[in-house]
């Protein structure tokens, strides 16, 4: 049967509302409930990705709750997600499950924090019954997620549970829980009452305040040690702390006290901080032997989870890939995709990406092998068929681009760029109709793909179709005002229509 929550341990428990409520990376594909979440998923490695969360754990960008796992009451505490969350009636309810009036209700908190029960108002310094002396009015503020952006109202209660500093919000352009009641005072007014009430706050944790420091451009060698924590630290802070050392222009110049760190940090019993640790060491002195020994002693002792770690190891390789790649860093970018590639020869989010990276330097053959190996080896991987025929469209092979782009949009009916990429030959090889179908078919699925606009009205054009043209070429000049191809364009329709 199904195991109660309450019978497992509160790391095993946060996994199984992870499976739904979580922003996680996926490893690997094929997860069915009732398999092994950690061989298939990680909630840490989407830090590697552009971190959506800020030092202390609180939403930068985007997220659901998995980010209470920096919160005080999971690490130091054992608080789970069923001590206030009912699972099967929706409802709240404290630590001893009983049940509360909503989701504002102090049960939640004064169930474990008793001396603040009684007479709220004497850590709150609000009256009892106020909204100021709700707990989560303080420590879980609603905050709006930057990456839905500002006309979406997409905010959520802060999980991490964190201690009102409108100071610091205001550096982060964080709207801080006072002012969302207090919006008419100075951020230096509520920062002197917070002193004023609590004196000086619990400081974070070292981890978090190493992050703080490096993301304001502090890079000293002493800056960047600092990033390493230990294996008493916990998992989230550690992982956060490598993660951000990786993907930084640092992480290719390590000290021998670095190497050191990520040694004893590849002992760690998380195995997203261990391979981290692995992939570190592997990206910037694998070609060492000393290092190669060492990384082939560790993954000796990993036992049954040696394929979690080198899953997790080859995706941080990925991500590294894909960065170097992004900052035109080419040579260095293909070879850190082999080496995530030889750890795990399935990765493919490895292989795509280092077939896009003969895409982009040219090495149009290569590609066209690479794309080609992965649809061998899963032929309903549309990305697969997508990028072989981005490929063989730049090889002149257009038959074979329209056979390829077709079997991806078979497998996904809603790819835009599938619909693109076959407008485009058609376009080349002047059969027009064809080519303005499919270009109006990127339109409806992907509006925001400017090169459709202006291939679609030069199609047009040729259909003599001027007043459409034209219609349609400003809608892509909206998208990018300086495109040059499309303002000349529209310069010549001008004259034409006159």
């Amino acid at each position: 049967g199904i195991q109660s929550l309450k019978t497992l341990s509160k790391e095993e428990s946060i996994k199984v509302c992870a499976q739904c409520h979580a922003l996680k990376d996926m490893i690997r594909p094929g997860y069915l409930p009732g398999m092994d979440f950690d061989d298939y998923f990680s909630v840490k490695f989407s830090m590697l990705g552009g971190n959506p969360y800020y030092p202390d754990g609180r939403v930068r960008a985007f997220g659901y709750q998995q980010n209470h796992i920096f919160s005080d009451c999971y690490q130091n505490g054992s608080m789970t997600c069923i001590d206030c969350h009912n699972p099967h009636s929706n409802s709240y309810q404290d630590i001893n499950r009983n049940v509360l009036k909503g989701r504002f209700d102090n049960g939640q908190c004064v169930s474990c924090h008793m001396a603040k029960k009684e007479n709220p108002s004497l850590h709150t310094f609000h009256e009892s019954e106020s909204e100021g002396s709700r707990c989560t009015a303080c420590h879980m503020p609603f905050q709006q997620h930057k990456a839905v952006g500002d006309q979406l109202m997409f905010a959520r209660a802060d999980h991490t549970i964190s201690i009102p500093r409108p100071k610091l919000d205001q550096k982060l352009g964080i709207k801080n829980a006072c002012q969302q009641c207090h919006d008419n005072m100075r951020i230096e007014s509520l920062n002197d009452y917070v002193t004023q009430w609590y004196g000086e706050l619990k400081p974070h944790h070292p981890l978090e305040s190493a992050l703080f420091s490096f993301h304001k451009g502090d890079a000293t060698n002493e800056s960047f040690l600092n990033l390493f924590g230990s294996n008493n630290d916990p998992a989230p802070q550690a992982f956060a702390g490598i993660s951000a050392a990786f993907m930084s222009e640092g992480a290719n110049f390590i000290s021998a006290k670095v190497v050191n760190r990520l040694k004893d940090l590849a002992k760690n019993k998380d195995v997203d901080i261990q391979a981290l640790s692995l992939a570190f060491l592997d990206a910037v002195k694998g070609d060492e032997p000393e290092i190669e020994k060492f990384i082939i002693h560790i993954l000796s002792l990993s036992g049954k989870d040696q394929p979690k770690v080198r899953t997790r190891w080859s995706l941080a390789l990925a991500y590294k890939a894909e960065d170097l790649i992004k900052a035109g860093k080419m040579e260095q970018g293909l070879i850190i995709y082999k080496k995530s590639i030889k750890i795990w020869p399935k990765n493919a989010r490895a292989r795509k990406g280092l077939g896009e990276a003969y895409l982009k330097m040219g090495n149009i053959n290569q590609s066209i092998n690479t794309f080609g190996e992965i649809v061998y080896s899963n032929s309903l991987d549309w990305q697969g068929w997508a990028g072989l025929g981005r490929a063989q469209s730049l090889a002149g092979q257009n038959a074979l681009a329209i056979e390829a782009f077709i079997k991806a949009l078979e497998i996904n009916s809603h790819y835009a760029e599938g619909h693109f990429g076959i407008g485009h030959i058609f376009f080349k090889e002047n059969i027009n109709i064809r080519a303005e179908r499919h270009l109006m078919r990127t339109i409806e699925l992907d509006p925001s793909i400017t090169g459709a606009y202006i291939f679609l009205a030069a199609t047009k054009i040729r259909l003599g179709k001027f007043k459409s043209a034209i219609k349609i070429l400003n809608q892509g000049l909206i998208l990018n005002p300086d495109h040059a191809i499309g303002l000349m364009m529209r310069r010549e329709l001008d004259v034409i229509n006159q």
